[in-house]
């Protein structure tokens, strides 16, 4: 009987192995995506990655206001409240758009801030939606899409952060915060 029990835990151990290497297949792969000028009038420094995140510094109140017209779903802020000028929240909302504010400076950048920005792209992903991800100067949204990067698409650390320069990084502050994550995650 003791045999019996054992076959049966193998077959259903290959079972379950069979069962997930082809929902693997299934799952459609996140793939590293090319990053190219977003050409935004009067957002030079705007850069899209692939197709659906555009990587910015700070929209005014009328790109805001046109971003669901382009086709965007989710803007991210990374500003924090201290330097906000305007009522985005309420302009983006008034768009029809999800607004997310997670307020970081390299300062009181955390765990809890890159976890609720990783949820928040991976939401925004399942849901297929285009977003749209800014700071002031676009310094601190090519740090946080690096940090995606090197978590959820296993880009070595060097190149999320080579990548991350091209899309406005510029902070030393921000580039050994990435660094340490990469450590932190064991990837490094």
């Amino acid at each position: 009987m003791r045999h019996g029990v054992l076959r049966v835990s193998a077959g259903l151990l290959l079972g379950c192995c069979l069962a997930a290497c082809a929902s693997e297949e299934l799952a459609p792969k996140r793939t590293v995506q090319p990053m190219v000028p977003a050409g935004i009038d009067g957002l030079p420094k705007a850069v899209l990655v692939g197709d659906d995140v555009v990587l910015a510094d700070q929209p005014s109140p009328a790109q805001l206001s046109n971003l669901k017209l382009a086709g965007f779903g989710t803007v991210i802020n990374l500003r924090p409240n201290s330097e906000m000028t305007m009522p985005e929240d309420l302009i983006v909302r008034a768009s029809g758009l999800n607004y997310v504010s997670i307020p970081i400076s390299p300062a009181t950048m955390g765990q809890a801030e890159i976890n609720r920005f990783l949820d928040e792209v991976r939401g925004a992903e399942s849901r297929k939606e285009k977003i749209f991800v800014h700071c002031s100067s676009g310094n601190r949204s090519a740090a946080m899409w690096a940090i995606y990067e090197i978590t959820d698409l296993q880009v070595p650390a060097e190149e999320a952060v080579r990548r991350a320069r091209q899309a406005g990084l510029t902070s030393p502050e921000l580039i050994g915060f990435i660094g340490q994550h990469a450590r932190n995650i064991g990837v490094y």
